[in-house]
């Protein structure tokens, strides 16, 4: 027997004694332990993998360990036939792959030849199948919500619950799958709530238990089930179909961002930010941030360079699986390099048609963000107290540059005293914008024009990134395509790319939805975006208002008055 105790926050002493009794009672291969936090709690996960050996069923099993744990103790178990995790594990499963870990194993049956991860599967091919299996789900949902909303359109109000329903059960059933490498056997949503609840915090919470208005939605939600398919008696009124559509964005939201959360568990290094502020010297003073002299050959034979600054550099890993040529398999590194280039005359935006060349170029294991001034536009910007540039002439790497100095006279000095007062205004200008927009969605909603919808939703996502450049970075952009405001906030925050991801197809045809949001409603007539999406891009919206606002506040707090 294997124990490794020591290493884990609870207390030993109480946690070898459970293990112990439980090995008594149960024929168990390993038992794992972690965290997981919630809204200020945590709450211990015991995960227990039982041996093949062992006749006796899951409820019995649960029977003999549960008493051993005193509901004080905040740690919640879980019981698991161990062949099967493992076959969840070949067929895509990663959340066991990120618990089941030798960091978290507590308990290793001795003597035993059980192995977890088949030896022959690659963690590409596990990341692969994990997708796969999501997106198929994926297509089985939206075809679902496509009904709902056909019948609610057309008033058949009780076909729309029935449809929501199986929506929502095959949302939860996705998740379950992912997670635990089964579904549970149940049409019942408040099973599958409880099923998911030492897992997934949010998802077992969609119909809160102490909101009496949630238990009803919750009864007609599981009565539409039966009664539509069985009964012809069922009733359901148009304002609680349209609750229940809500809820339906509100899993799926709760839904992807799991899977999202697990991917990136399994992978901790597909997104690495290599320098956490913008305009941050590195630690060695002499040593440039490796870009390619190319790049640097390819800007300056576009633009009249007086000078080049790396204001930001970020690191990002991706898997690359190609299942008929294993030699192609691996990760994929890119550097995305933010650079500032200082021009003798007006650049006339060529720095964004020179950045899409060099961002679309096959081959090209770099990304770049361009941003280019003048020499007589820098100089008056220094002249009005400009934060940002200050910042990079004082602080950023210097790439390349024409002269050693290129200013007729001394840099002005920066004043720093109205910093704090000017972010505050300008970050509560922005963010009430944004505030009045998400509130102008619900009559528009309501009219059925979710066009407009995603019109308003594009224009508060916006009006929240403006606000946070201007308080992390203090700069104004000239150019207010979402992609570029992503990538500034990239800077100094995941929350943007987190909240509104952009790495797969699905990921980038949905923000595309939302980036044309608003020259969609002018130009395209007939443009009628998906209900679902709509209803996703506004859940995010609110959580990054909300998250934004954490964000802003945690930073003011840091400034030193």
């Amino acid at each position: 027997m294997m124990k490794n105790i020591l290493d884990h926050r609870l207390e030993t002493g109480m946690l070898t004694g459970n293990i112990d009794q439980i090995t008594a009672r149960i024929d168990v291969e390993r038992i794992y332990v972690h965290e997981i936090e919630s809204v200020g709690t945590s709450e211990t996960i015991l995960t227990i993998l039982i041996a093949k050996t062992c006749e006796r069923s899951q409820s019995e099993l649960y029977e003999l360990v549960s008493p051993l744990f005193d509901q004080q103790q905040k740690i919640h178990v879980t019981l698991h036939q161990a062949d099967w995790i493992s076959e969840a594990v070949s067929n895509g499963n990663l959340y066991f792959c990120s618990i089941c870990t030798r960091d978290k194993m507590i308990y290793s049956k001795e003597g035993s030849d059980f192995q977890l991860l088949p030896a022959l599967l690659s963690q590409q091919q596990m990341l692969e199948n994990a997708r796969h299996q999501y997106g198929l789900e994926e297509n089985k949902i939206k075809a679902f919500v496509d009904g709902a909303d056909f019948h609610l359109e057309k008033q058949n109000y009780s076909q729309s619950a029935f449809m929501i329903h199986q929506a929502i059960e095959l949302t939860y059933r996705a998740v379950e799958l992912l997670i635990t490498g089964r579904s549970k056997i149940t049409h019942s949503i408040k099973a599958h709530q409880n099923y998911l609840e030492p897992y997934q915090t949010r998802l077992s919470n969609i119909f809160s238990p102490d909101c009496e208005s949630d238990m009803e939605l919750l009864r007609l939600l599981d009565q539409a089930y039966l009664s539509v398919r069985y009964e012809n008696s069922y009733q359901i009124s148009r304002l609680d179909v349209t609750a229940l559509r809500s809820k339906v964005s509100e899993v799926k939201l709760a839904a992807d961002e799991t899977c999202v959360q697990i991917l990136k568990n399994f992978q901790p290094l597909q997104a690495v930010n290599v320098l956490s502020e913008t305009i941050k010297q590195t630690d060695h003073s002499n040593a440039g941030p490796d870009i390619p002299l190319s790049l640097i050959e390819q800007i300056c034979g576009t633009l009249d360079v007086e000078r080049i600054y790396c204001f930001g550099k970020r690191t990002y890993q991706d898997s690359r699986y190609h299942p008929l040529d294993s030699s192609q398999n691996g990760h994929l590194t890119r550097e995305h390099f933010d650079l500032l280039i200082i021009t003798a005359d007006q650049p006339a935006r060529r720095e964004v048609s020179l950045q899409n060349i060099i961002n679309n170029k096959s081959g090209n294991q770099y990304s770049v963000l361009l941003l280019a001034v003048s020499l007589e536009t820098l100089t008056r910007l220094l002249d009005a107290n400009n934060r940002f540039f200050h910042h990079a002439m004082a602080r950023a790497e210097v790439l390349h540059q024409k002269n050693e100095r290129f200013f007729a006279g001394p840099v002005p000095v920066y004043d720093e005293s109205r910093t704090l007062l000017d972010c505050k205004i300008h970050w509560n200008q922005r963010h009430s914008r944004a505030d009045a927009f998400i509130a102008a969605t619900e009559p528009a909603w309501e009219a059925g024009e979710q066009t407009v919808v995603v019109s308003l939703i594009s224009q508060g996502v916006e009006q929240i990134c403006l606000g946070l450049i201007f308080v992390f970075l203090g700069y104004q952009p000239d150019r207010h395509t979402l992609s570029h405001l992503f990538d500034l906030c990239s800077n100094f925050t995941p929350l943007l790319d987190d909240l509104f991801p952009r790495k797969t197809q699905l990921d980038q045809d949905v923000f595309k939805v939302l980036s044309d949001g608003a020259r969609n409603v002018r130009y395209l007539a007939r443009f009628s975006p998906d209900p679902t999406e709509t209803g996703v891009l506004h859940q995010r919206l609110e959580l990054l208002i909300k998250q934004s606002s954490e964000l802003v506040q945690q930073h003011f707090d840091q400034i030193k008055v």
